[in-house]
């Protein structure tokens, strides 16, 4: 991904993805060609990636920090 905005918050580079910086299409591409050619990297990124989003972005983990967030700014 490119790293712009939200993706650096949910891509940590060499982790659960590969970042790269943003317009450089050389990069974009050579991370492709990395990926489509490891396949050991493929699946720890991919693995790494989907134990960050049930630990991380669940919807029962996204509510309770929401409900959390309410109650804290509500008034007493």
């Amino acid at each position: 991904a490119d790293a712009v905005g939200q993706a650096v918050e949910y891509v940590i580079h060499g982790e659960t993805g590969l970042l790269t910086a943003p317009g450089d299409v050389e990069a974009m591409a050579n991370a492709a060609i990395q990926l489509l050619r490891d396949a050991a990297l493929r699946d720890r990124l991919g693995r790494a990636a989907r134990r960050q989003i049930r630990e991380r972005y669940a919807w029962p983990i996204l509510a309770e920090r929401l409900l959390h967030l309410y109650r804290a700014l509500s008034p007493k």
